[in-house]
């Protein structure tokens, strides 16, 4: 039995970071990677067309305490892989943890789902700013990644993905009767 609590993703095109709410800089991205739940065209790939190529989503939000998790795969090259809250303010690097052939997502801190190595824990991905900016960043032109079931949800860890088109999305709490 798996019960979650209430929660919302404010990160508007969680699949697809080729849709205009994601700024891209040096980086284009293409809904065209079959996704962590192995649907073809489900996740983004995105690439470095210069170096420090970044994908980043502003937010309107009150200052409380709140999450960002993001699945990633490397696709090409072996340069840096940043993530960042603060609208790069701070970056911090999630380099050595990718994977070319697994998802690996990064989280707050580990849990559920994170047996097996499949998470890459960045403490930095919790915050209580107001209006975050959440984004990844590639150092290193032409290379790649995937990116798929972005998230920015209230409290301090992350919980299964939540998808979102145009509009953020809400999950209910969970409720079970056993008799």
């Amino acid at each position: 039995l798996w019960r979650e609590e209430a929660r919302t993703n404010l990160a508007l095109h969680s699949r697809d970071l080729s849709q205009a709410i994601w700024t891209k800089t040096n980086m284009t991205c293409a809904k065209t990677a079959t996704g962590m739940r192995n649907d073809v065209n489900g996740a983004s790939t995105c690439t470095a067309t210069a170096g420090n190529g970044t994908a980043l989503q502003a937010m309107v939000v009150a200052a409380a305490t709140r999450s960002t998790s993001l699945h990633v795969k490397r696709r090409t090259g072996t340069g840096g892989v940043d993530v960042t809250r603060d609208n790069g303010a701070t970056w911090t690097s999630i380099t050595s943890r990718l994977s070319n052939t697994r998802w690996r997502r990064v989280v707050p801190y580990a849990a559920a789902g994170c047996l097996g190595g499949d998470c890459i824990v960045v403490p930095a991905r919790v915050s209580g700013i107001a209006n975050p900016t959440i984004g990844i960043r590639l150092v290193t032109s032409g290379d790649a990644v995937d990116v798929d079931f972005v998230q920015d949800e209230n409290g301090d860890g992350a919980t299964s993905p939540i998808l979102t088109a145009g509009a953020s999305a809400n999950r209910a709490v969970d409720s079970a009767t056993l008799s």
